[in-house]
């Protein structure tokens, strides 16, 4: 269990540590002293951290459109999403979307149709 708020933010966003370092322009154990709530989170960073989510949301919420749209169309999921998945937003967002509907990882494919 995260031990702080900060610690929780990355453990919704899918950082580890020094992810997070890297993200935000810290050292590693800058990020682990707020992560254990020995240093306080400059109140920009929370900032950072939404703009972080936003595209995670953005993309999880096409991938639910796309697929509701094409079980309407053909009376079930689609086998496979033109999209493509190579950046951390991206892969967040599925993971989102897969962990809060009712569709398997075999259900779909991500990825761009050759």
């Amino acid at each position: 269990m995260p031990a702080t708020l900060f610690a929780a933010c990355l453990a919704r966003l899918g950082l580890s540590q020094p992810e997070a370092a890297r993200l935000l322009g810290w050292s590693v154990q800058s990020v682990k002293d707020r992560c254990v709530g020995r240093s306080r989170v400059p109140d920009g960073v929370w900032a950072e951290l939404r703009a972080i989510e936003a595209p995670i949301v953005e993309r999880s919420d096409t991938l639910a459109s796309v697929l509701e749209q094409g079980t309407e169309a053909a009376g079930s999921a689609p086998e496979w999403i033109d999209t493509v998945v190579d950046d951390h937003a991206g892969l967040m967002g599925l993971a989102d979307f897969l962990l809060t509907n009712d569709v398997l990882p075999g259900d779909i494919q991500v990825g761009i149709v050759r």
